[in-house]
């Protein structure tokens, strides 16, 4: 009877398996089982806090995120954006198996004064919070409580887990509004949000007094700005399997990196992910270095930077970027375009500036920039290898109904014969400088 049972049970489970894949939990706890398709022997645990640390190569380690941070499934660090399916059951599901985005639900954090806000809405978001002195969260009536003393860790105000909080982040401390991330192959900086600070001790970025500490639409536009992200030569040359391709660069149709940048042809090209969903409205500027074939280059546009794929429909339901090359006689004629999207009646409108130049490699430095009036204007120049720039020109220049780049594209580079050594993107005030940073 009692075999009968477990073998029904084993069926049951087996058939759950099959039509929900995505919702089954388990716990790896024999690395060596494992296969760790990002070079980075972390693997998951049911406690998104945690996670197992492989790097011995044989039973996993349970590990503890940093302080404030959750264990990320999709780059197998713990980060800020990471989801968590645990607590979204446990805080989301109603008593008829159905989600409720309404809900909410508090969760413990490892240090006992602080706890995560977990929201339903949007997908499920959540965020660390503290509890007043002298308290600590209750995990069993899931509220701050000065008579409760449990089971966690008190860790003060400079809450380290673990010998070294930076070892479960790959971070590493660059000042107080940005960091670098130190997984393996990867050399990105990014930077801590508006309203926070980068902690030292913490290795996390940490709320600030100031709520403009560290916002990104004031910094001057100049090199190494804390507002720039670059994809240079040294940041293209990263192995194709990366924990931050997923939230950064994915490598498509055999595009690949060499000492030389990224390399294309017509089929190819990178998806720069972190667009997705990116608000383009106010000032920012573009800066891209290419060497298009000439005799592969059509007498028709050829996108080498695009907001998504060219011609998908959802993207055209954001704001978007285009940057196209064409062959006009032994030259290259280039445009580049920005189109805001007005969602109340669903139309677009588009700036263009153009220049035709010879051939060799081309860079180009594009500026959204306010004018007198605070209409937003596009400017560009651009020049071919060590010659002079050149101012682009166009009939229509202002930018209007900017707003945000579709959810579902990111910043598309290729689909051309020819390579890519940088794109950078800078999004703040008075951008104009770049202009001479060609």
């Amino acid at each position: 009877m009692h075999v009968l049972a477990a073998l029904m049970l084993l069926a049951l489970a087996a058939s759950q398996t099959n039509a929900q894949p995505a919702t089954i939990e388990y716990d790896i706890t024999n690395c060596t089982a494992y296969n760790f398709p990002m070079g980075i022997h972390h693997a998951y645990h049911q406690d998104c806090r945690r996670f197992y640390n492989c790097d011995n190569n044989n039973g996993g380690k349970t590990t503890n995120c940093a302080d404030g941070l959750l264990f990320n499934r999709n780059t197998y660090i713990c980060d800020f954006d990471a989801t968590c399916p645990t607590w979204d059951n446990a805080a989301c599901m109603n008593n008829f198996g159905q989600r409720d985005s309404s809900r909410s639900m508090m969760f413990p954090a490892l240090c006992c004064r602080q706890y995560f806000e977990y929201q339903c809405a949007d997908g499920g978001t959540w965020t660390h919070k503290y509890c007043p002195n002298n308290q600590q969260f209750d995990p069993n009536t899931r509220q701050c409580s000065a008579g409760y003393s449990g089971d966690c860790t008190q860790c003060g105000s400079a809450a380290t887990v673990g010998s070294d909080p930076c070892e479960a982040t790959h971070m590493e401390f660059i000042d107080a509004c940005h960091f670098r991330s130190t997984a393996v192959g990867i050399d990105t900086v990014r930077w801590c949000p508006q309203g926070t600070t980068m902690s030292q001790q913490m290795c996390r970025c940490v709320a600030s007094n100031d709520q403009n500490s560290c916002k990104q639409n004031t910094q001057q536009c100049i090199e190494n700005d804390k507002a720039e992200m670059r994809f240079d030569v040294g940041r293209f040359n990263v192995p194709l399997m990366t924990p931050m391709n997923l939230r950064w660069v994915e490598w498509k149709n055999g595009a690949v990196s060499n000492t030389n940048g990224g390399q294309f042809n017509q089929n190819s090209y990178m998806d720069i992910v972190h667009f997705k969903g990116n608000d383009l409205n106010g000032e920012s500027a573009f800066r891209i270095a290419f060497s298009p074939d000439l005799n592969n280059l059509g007498a028709s546009d050829t996108p080498i930077v695009s907001t998504g794929a060219p011609g998908d429909s959802n993207c055209a339901m954001g704001s978007q970027v285009t940057l196209n090359a064409r062959r006009n006689g032994n030259g290259v004629r280039i445009s580049f375009q920005v189109r805001g999207y007005n969602p109340s009646t669903q139309t677009q409108t588009v700036a263009e500036i153009a220049a035709d130049v010879s051939s060799g490699t081309i860079r180009l430095v594009a500026v959204i920039q306010a004018d007198v009036d605070g209409n937003l204007v596009l400017r560009g120049r651009v020049k071919v290898n060590n010659g002079q720039a050149q101012e682009m020109s166009g009939q229509n220049t202002q930018v209007s109904n900017l707003s945000s780049i579709s959810q579902v594209c990111g910043m598309q580079i290729g689909r051309f014969t020819g390579t890519v050594s940088e794109f950078a993107f800078w999004k703040c005030t008075a951008p104009t400088a770049l202009l001479n940073t060609i």
